[in-house]
């Protein structure tokens, strides 16, 4: 065990985050890259999902383990030889680590009786969910030891572990690393844990030291060594009775950098009477430690060399060197299926054990779409309850986009999550993200399919199985779009807050652009005039659509709106009402009838306004000649389409995006 040293700034936690492969490093290259494989870290704010249990978060790591890891950690399980560790393969490693990690009594956080571990009690991971609903679970000190016990699993050649002992208290320190030691011990793996100022009982556990100051090697050996190097190199001299510890005598010491020369009165172990070093000081400690360090690789190399030349043309040179090269190779990821089924598993079970993300949500779609039932309830099937239909068909689009920011929190959460996993590489991001979609995706087609059907059935929309279904279907796409585009707005930016910005302003111009507030074509935009000359300079301006008019794709709304008024208006013809239309109705009807020169057009003007001013005789109105004032002329399999090319882009502006946050981590 390696004790990783050295005051607030100086680099502990970046070294580390290079040494696994976490963080790119500034100069050089990585001359091993399949070597992560080797090496596990266990960052400082390590969080797991507060809905599973322990067990579940041990298992899931493992099964994302190579497929013979077992067999490596059969001496762990307490197996009789490797056979052995090939039948145990699944449960008892994990069991046998959390037994380790004393944390078998808590293994199983949802009370499910396991007689191989003889639980006796049921503790939750616990925390705060996505929202901020708080969930009781481990401790301080069991979330330290879960974390590393996910870390041992596959039985990793160098364990790096930052900070293990931060926020808990003297005794809990104590006991998570007593436990990374037996740990250690058992499994012969190299340790390398940063710590700040440890206790003397913390202090006894480490064999070796690493002391950094501001980016800087002071010292790498022995931990008896590190006081005597400092003092032979500051020409200071280390008395246990005043100073205490050799770490806080160093620690105290190596402050100097980035501060200039440590006061008397500075607080500091080291600044004590005298006995501060400055940052010269330091600086030319450094140095002598870096000179030191070449001096003895040269020794080593030439000692290899010599070896390797007295070795030449004996039998058991040619067959030692693959086979410790074989051994050195990190084995392969699980293939892409057993990483799909297994993170498919653990979003179901994050979604179903979430009461936000499921009854909630799904509660809070059913009261809105009754709230909008109850307000367009009875609307007439005559002429007059044209306008109304279309405003219910707007109003429950506008919903449907606006209740994915629901799940804001929860997005964000996730992104967390994934951001977290993809520094260790434990799978790929396709397998993630097809477990996301495929795990979300039924809850949300439930949820806007029950606000959808509510909503259609309380206003008395147009009757019939087969319509309700065309128009859910419809209702269904433009929800899983909005879903679509916050999550993608989640995986584009920095925080929550911008995420929200970034998917509200995409909402508002989906609402522009829809084609209810106006009509494309009557739209003339001056910043478009010269599309249009040019198109007439080409003769082309006859066959050209308007350059207005081709907005409306920028809207997945529209051709939902679109689809919907397919759905509810073609070939249906709406009675006048026999005490008169009303002004709005009136005046809609009245846009259908004449058209821009003044002339008549359906029905003749007198029959309209025989209809504004009592009706009877007869009178109806074509619903067909609403679509087209409003240019909805695309059939109900066109809108699907359109609408379900819109969310395919998505998904793949999504999935990029996933991409380019594995690969910066």
């Amino acid at each position: 065990m390696q004790a990783l040293l050295g005051p607030s700034g100086a680099g502990k936690s970046t070294l580390l985050e290079v040494l696994s492969l976490r963080r790119r490093p500034a100069a050089g290259r990585v001359s091993a890259p399949r070597s992560r494989r080797a090496v596990a870290f266990v960052p400082q704010d390590g969080a797991f999902p507060p809905t599973l249990s322990v067990l579940e978060v041990v298992r899931f790591h493992e099964a994302l383990l190579p497929p013979h890891a077992a067999v490596r950690n059969a001496a762990l399980n307490g197996a009789a030889g490797a056979a052995a560790g090939v039948a145990a393969a699944g449960r008892p490693r994990a069991e046998a680590v959390l037994r380790v990690m004393g944390l078998g009594a808590a293994a199983d956080t949802l009370g499910v009786y396991d007689i191989r571990l003889s639980l006796v009690s049921s503790v939750q991971v616990g925390g705060v969910l996505p929202g901020g609903l708080a969930l009781r679970g481990l401790s301080g000190g069991e979330r330290k030891r879960l974390a590393i016990a996910c870390g041992v699993l596959g039985r990793p050649r160098v364990l790096l572990l930052d900070e293990p002992t931060s926020g808990l208290d003297s005794c809990a320190a104590r006991s998570v690393m007593a436990h990374v030691r037996g740990m250690t011990r058992q499994d012969g793996q190299a340790v390398v844990a940063s710590i700040h100022q440890p206790a003397a009982v913390l202090w006894g556990m480490f064999d070796a030291v690493t002391l950094l100051a501001d980016g800087y090697l002071l010292f790498n050996g022995p931990a008896p060594g590190l006081a005597p190097w400092l003092g032979e190199s500051l020409g200071r001299t280390y008395d246990p009775a005043v100073h205490g510890l050799p770490s806080d005598w160093a620690l105290g010491l190596a402050s100097a950098f980035g501060l200039g020369a440590v006061s008397e009165d500075s607080g500091c172990e080291g600044g004590r009477a005298g006995e501060a070093a400055s940052a010269e000081e330091l600086a030319a400690v450094a140095d002598s430690f870096k000179l030191r360090q070449e001096e003895l690789r040269r020794r080593q190399l030439a000692l290899l060399e010599a070896a390797s030349g007295s070795d030449d043309g004996s039998s058991g040179s040619g067959s030692s060197a693959p086979t410790a090269a074989a051994a050195a190779k990190p084995p392969p990821r699980r293939g892409f299926w057993s990483q799909l089924s297994t993170l498919a598993h653990r979003e179901l079970l994050l979604v179903t054990r979430n009461p936000a993300d499921v009854a909630g949500r799904t509660l809070t779609f059913v009261w809105v779409a009754a709230l909008v039932g109850f307000c367009f309830q009875g609307i007439p099937d005559t002429a007059s309850g044209l306008r109304a239909r279309l405003n219910i068909l707007f109003s429950s689009l506008c919903f449907l986009l606006l209740m994915p920011f629901l799940s804001t929190s929860l997005l964000a959460g996730g992104k967390e999550a994934f951001v977290r996993d993809a520094g260790a590489r434990l799978y790929s991001p396709a397998a993630y993200y097809l477990a996301k979609v495929a795990a979300t995706l039924p809850f949300g087609v439930l949820s806007s399919a029950c606000f959808h059907l509510v909503a259609y059935g309380l206003t008395g929309l147009r009757g019939g199985a087969w319509a309700a279904a065309q128009s859910c279907t419809l209702g269904v796409l433009a929800y899983l779009i909005g879903a679509q585009m916050l999550h993608l707005a989640v995986l584009l930016t920095p925080h929550q807050d911008s995420a929200f910005m970034l998917a509200i302003g995409w909402t508002s111009l989906q609402m522009i652009f829809s084609g209810f507030f106006v009509v494309f074509g009557e739209l003339r935009y001056s910043w478009l005039a010269q599309v249009r000359a040019r198109a007439a300079l080409a003769g082309v301006a006859a066959h050209c659509p308007c350059p207005e008019r081709q907005l409306r794709h920028v809207s997945a709304m529209y051709f939902a709106l679109e689809g919907t008024a397919v759905v509810e208006f073609a070939g249906r013809d709406f009675a006048c009402d026999a005490s008169g239309l009303a002004p709005g109705a009136a005046a809609l009807l009245s846009g259908l009838v004449v058209n821009a020169a003044g002339a008549p057009a359906l029905p003749p003007a007198a029959l309209l306004a025989g209809a504004m001013q009592g009706g009877g005789g007869g009178c109806g109105v074509r619903a067909d000649a609403v679509l087209r004032y409003y240019g909805f002329d695309r059939s109900f399999g066109g809108s699907v389409g359109a609408l379900a090319a819109y969310l395919g882009v998505q998904h793949l502006l999504s999935y990029a995006a996933v991409v380019v946050l594995a690969r910066r981590r």
